[in-house]
């Protein structure tokens, strides 16, 4: 069960989504009519950035569009980034399991 948008007629797929200069992906499952669910792109690791514009254009019809931006309003945080700290391999080769531990914030 779930719910999911009829294939024919998805608004978002006619949709881009920004933070910075960066396309950010669209998560349709999650997305609805009032709120859009994106998966950023990667950023500097264990670096703080300035806060970032998020924007989104709509494409529904021929010459018909529609832009909207929010200044400051994504960053990525240091503490965000996953940190491996132990491993029983550096290395192996196909078919091995590797062991790791780490944390994420």
């Amino acid at each position: 069960s779930g719910f999911s948008f009829p294939a024919e007629y998805n608004p978002w797929d006619s949709q881009t989504v920004s933070v910075g200069a960066v396309p950010c992906q669209i998560v349709h499952h999650y997305t609805t009519s009032t709120r859009i669910v994106c998966i950023t792109g990667p950023s500097e690791p264990f670096v703080t950035t300035s806060w970032l514009h998020v924007s989104v254009q709509t494409f529904w019809g021929l010459g018909r569009a529609s832009y909207a931006r929010a200044d400051s309003a994504f960053r990525y945080n240091w503490w965000d980034t996953a940190q491996l700290i132990w491993a029983q391999n550096w290395a192996g080769t196909a078919g091995d399991v590797l062991a790791f531990a780490g944390e994420v914030r």
